[in-house]
């Protein structure tokens, strides 16, 4: 499991592609808690919050 948000995307092609396309602000935002983002469940569950 990654320590945070910088080791998922460095460690997982796709979840970084993914983390790309989201809007600028978002990702702003999931860069602000990138310590409690472990997993791409954790990812998927802020996007999810922060989208709407």
């Amino acid at each position: 499991m990654a320590n945070d948000l910088n080791d998922l995307l460095e460690e997982d092609g796709e979840v970084c592609q993914y983390f790309l396309t989201l809007p600028p602000k978002v990702q702003d935002d999931l860069t602000m808690r990138a310590e409690e983002i472990r997993s791409v469940d954790d990812l998927k569950q802020y996007v999810h919050l922060l989208m709407g």
